[in-house]
């Protein structure tokens, strides 16, 4: 904003990233990190893609195991020391502690299918048809699909997501440039491999 001088002498903390920063250099640099991965398809990225990220499991069950089937692992993630806490199937997702792992969000499991620019696109539940193409599901050890149900402010300027897979919960915490296309009463695929 014209005026608005005070904000070139705000310092920079490591790992933020400029306002004006165009989008396409966070996605270029998430491609770099995922070239090796899952994630990568013939042209690029899964289209559908919304969040990507590798992360190192921290704790499992740090607070003792509540349900026979269920556990909950905390993690950060490698490149932007970002907090993630998930609920898994534990007969699904076999992990352990310092593993690390890739976690995405798609709105689609279609190869094909972009990510719609319109905020509302995926507010309505997938439907599943028969002979839909489950190739991108085939590339991950474990997929989920559930809504994104809140969003709140956490410390130093970094955003909260919460999401339910049918009642197994995760919450991710990073700044708002990095959570930007994960917004409230979204439908997700959770792709973990």
């Amino acid at each position: 904003m014209p005026g608005n001088d005070f904000q070139d002498d705000v310092p920079k903390k490591e790992g933020d990233v400029a306002e004006d920063e165009p989008r396409s250099k966070l996605l270029s640099e998430l491609d770099l990190v995922l070239k090796e991965s899952p994630f990568w398809v013939k042209d690029g990225l899964i289209p559908s893609l919304l969040f990507g990220e590798r992360f190192e499991v921290d704790n499992i069950d740090k607070d003792k195991k509540k349900f026979d089937k269920v556990s909950r692992l905390e993690a950060t993630s490698l490149n932007y020391k970002m907090s993630l806490v998930l609920d898994y199937n534990s007969e699904l997702l076999r992990i352990t502690s310092r593993t690390v792992f890739f976690l995405g969000l798609a709105a689609s499991l279609s190869d094909t299918e972009p990510v719609s620019k319109d905020p509302n696109a995926y507010l309505q539940p997938a439907s599943w048809n028969e002979g839909q193409s489950t190739e991108t599901a085939k590339r991950f050890s474990y997929v989920a699909y559930g809504k994104v149900y809140r969003y709140e402010k956490a410390e130093e300027d970094k955003m909260i997501a919460y999401i339910s897979f049918g009642g197994l919960l995760m919450s991710l915490t990073g700044y708002h440039y990095q959570l930007e296309m994960v917004r409230v009463n979204n439908y997700v695929y959770l792709l973990i491999q």
